[in-house]
């Protein structure tokens, strides 16, 4: 099992806590390399976000994109 970067952000309304992937464990997950994966981002086919020099999924922007392709 590979060490990957995760994020946790918090919701200032009601404290609910989201999980955050980075990219690598994105694409790892996606079976995709982490280039394809920005590529997918770039072209607006994954929904991503953007946090300091990061690029950050949850785990519904990966199923969005899997179940998309069915």
């Amino acid at each position: 099992e590979m060490d990957f970067e995760r994020l946790e952000i918090k919701c200032s309304k009601c404290d609910h806590t989201t999980e955050l992937m980075g990219l690598v464990e994105s694409a790892h997950k996606l079976k995709v390399h982490p280039e394809s994966l920005r590529r997918f981002v770039r072209y607006g086919q994954v929904n991503s976000m953007a946090i300091e020099r990061g690029r950050y999924f949850t785990e519904a922007d990966l199923e969005a994109y899997i179940n998309e392709g069915e």
